[in-house]
């Protein structure tokens, strides 16, 4: 077949379609998630996750589902099966994956489509080449997208041209990707090491800093200037007793006596001298965000954000939290009686799967959020200090359980707050950003290098189908003749 753009092909080879060289096709089977289980009862299940952006299928983490025996026959998968994801978010649809073991009693999933390749040409060559970025470049053609969820058809996903290479070829060039993604995947998990190690260092580094780890020497060198917790909570307390309102308008949540919480300390770790435990309501506000009616409607020409749980996501809002798709001005927030809260609010999610991604921001300027969101607003602590002490608790841990996790303010408020003097709290938060700083910049390094080893890997596959990664043997059969070996033994069936 021939169409356009399509490159020179080396001697031997040929140009075929995707539906010329598979000889079976087939959709995986619904089973909801009411369905499944993770007890191993019934049959493993393949979903998306399953399939690896690099082209494998895992069965690590499989779900089981109840299946006839009929259907294990139809569905069940063996060993040579090449999986394509049919449908998916845009970044995610057209994933491929060889199954590479010999499996029993698992089938897949209804947005999965199983391909099995004529036994006269090699799975891995298929399964690789759909990886390619060129087969993926035809796949991009094809796909049917609305805003978040992408689709290819069957229909059009088996009339895209597949190049074929001499049989002796295609194990040749399979041997050579295996042997070189082999070395690319030793560098990579070494690169993924890293990441995990830049993981427990930035706990280690929150951990010892609030123990007062971290401020040892600075301590000992300031013994005997440095005001006390005890004196620093009290100071809050009155503060706390005048303030009328956390926010900068008259919406604002008003201020309260703090609920008292009997917080047990005694298997928390012993505080420098100096330090004292409380509780976050005792050093500020736990305020939960509201949500008046159309909101999802308004102007967005105002001065006042209104943040949604999304709106953590966005490019800039990665600490700061600067940029929202709704602000009101001063007037629509008081007739919507939003909360506003102040600069330096510490945000999370507080209800559904949101929570946990266990993603702390600050608010840059006095904002409004919705109900998902809740905050904590400290009295005289600096805002870094108490985002850095939120940075070490787990939000997973605080949820409630239940179908749709929900944090309330008795999970939060009680908490136990290693308060330090005020001073010394400045300097922890420099000694934590000083140290994280350095963990950022090799961060990026890490990242860095396996976003070039993924543009290896591409390249390796791209040089694969034009024919440039292994010399060709004129002595090999001509692809021609295989092609039409192929279609004879599909007409048979």
């Amino acid at each position: 077949m021939k169409t356009e753009n399509q490159p020179i092909l080396p001697k031997g080879w040929t140009w075929s379609r995707l539906d010329d060289i598979v000889e079976e096709t087939k959709i995986g089977v619904v089973r909801s998630s009411s369905q499944q289980n993770n007890e191993g009862n019934g049959v493993g299940y393949i979903k998306m996750n399953n399939i690896t952006m690099d082209g494998r299928v895992v069965f690590d983490d499989l779900v089981y589902v109840s299946a006839s025996r009929d259907e294990v026959n139809r569905y069940g998968l063996h060993k040579g099966d090449i999986l394509f994801n049919t449908r998916n978010s845009v970044e995610l649809v057209g994933k491929t994956g060889l199954v590479r073991t010999e499996v029993s009693d698992v089938i897949y999933n209804n947005n999965i489509m199983r391909l099995r390749a004529s036994k006269h040409i090699s799975s891995s060559y298929l399964a690789f080449q759909m990886c390619s970025p060129i087969f993926r470049e035809r796949m991009d053609k094809v796909k049917r997208s609305t805003t978040n969820v992408a689709a290819i058809y069957g229909k059009d996903l088996l009339p895209l041209p597949i190049v074929l290479a001499p049989f002796n070829e295609q194990h040749r060039i399979v041997a050579k990707i295996e042997e070189l993604f082999t070395e690319l995947d030793a560098g990579v998990e070494a690169l993924r090491k890293v990441k995990a190690q830049l993981k427990r260092y930035r706990q280690a580094v929150l951990k010892h800093a609030f123990e007062g780890k971290l401020t040892e020497e600075w301590r000992e060198a300031h013994k005997g200037e440095l005001e006390p917790a005890s004196v620093l909570l009290e100071r809050i307390r009155q503060e706390r007793a005048k303030y009328v309102n956390v926010g900068a308008h008259s919406r604002a949540p008003k201020a309260r006596a703090p609920r008292l919480y009997n917080t047990d300390t005694s298997s928390l770790p012993q505080l420098p001298e100096g330090w004292a435990w409380t509780t976050l309501m005792e050093i500020g506000y736990v305020v939960s965000g509201n949500t008046p009616k159309g909101m999802d409607n308004l102007n967005t020409s105002g001065e006042v954000p209104y943040f949604k749980v999304a709106d953590m996501n966005k490019p800039g809002n990665e600490k700061y939290m600067f940029r929202a798709d709704i602000a009101l001005d001063p007037a629509e927030v008081e007739r919507r009686g939003l909360r506003i809260l102040q600069r330096g609010t510490v945000v999370f999610p507080k209800r559904g799967g949101a929570i946990a991604t266990n993603k702390k921001r600050i608010l840059d300027r006095p904002s409004a959020y919705d109900l998902n969101i809740m905050g904590v607003y400290a009295l005289i602590v600096p805002h870094l200090y108490l985002y850095y002490w939120t940075m070490s608790v787990d939000l997973k841990n605080l949820s409630d359980g239940s179908n749709v996790p929900q944090i309330n303010h008795t999970d939060i408020e009680p908490l136990a707050f290693p308060i330090a003097p005020l001073a010394e709290q400045l300097r922890i938060v420099e000694e934590i950003e000083r140290r994280l700083s350095i963990a950022d910049e090799v961060e990026k390094v890490v990242e860095q290098g396996l976003k070039q080893a993924e543009r290896l890997r591409q390249s390796i596959l791209k040089k694969a189908f034009e024919g440039k990664l292994v010399p060709q043997d004129l002595n090999d059969e001509p692809a021609d003749k295989l092609l039409e070996r192929i279609k004879q033994a599909k007409s048979k069936l």
